[in-house]
């Protein structure tokens, strides 16, 4: 034991994570009237997070290539929430809805689909919040 303890150092426990701020976008279908929350019990595919999973293995053109607004996010529900899916895809998750939001406050037209209804809409104004 002592030979182990030597090897690896003092047992510490490990990090406590900050409660960091979270991204919320929230969205009604205007077809269905499906309430969504992007971060909370919705999904959310867009252009450039899949561009970036298949890395530069792919290229892709047509009207969907480099220019969000032509190309409507993806949106679904979860069964259960973000916070008890997988740390993989919770996290994919949190980068989508970052790259939306920061989109949206800089005054980007984007668009997105409803999984059920399949028709594309404009992100409504205000639809971003922050909690901690």
């Amino acid at each position: 034991m002592g030979f182990l303890h030597r090897l690896f150092g003092k047992k510490t426990s490990p990090p406590v994570r900050k409660k960091s701020e979270k991204t919320l976008i929230h969205l009604r279908c205007c077809r269905c009237g499906r309430k969504y929350i992007l971060g909370e019990n919705a999904f959310v595919t867009t252009a450039e997070g899949t561009m970036a999973q298949v890395g530069g293995y792919l290229r892709i053109t047509g009207p969907c290539s480099g220019r969000a607004q032509l190309c409507p996010d993806k949106v679904g529900s979860l069964n259960g929430s973000l916070s008890s899916s997988p740390p993989d895809f919770s996290r994919e998750q949190e980068e989508e809805i970052g790259t939306i939001a920061r989109s949206l406050r800089v005054g980007e037209t984007r668009q997105w689909e409803c999984d059920r209804c399949h028709i594309p809409q404009r992100y409504p104004e205000g639809c971003c919040t922050t909690v901690t």
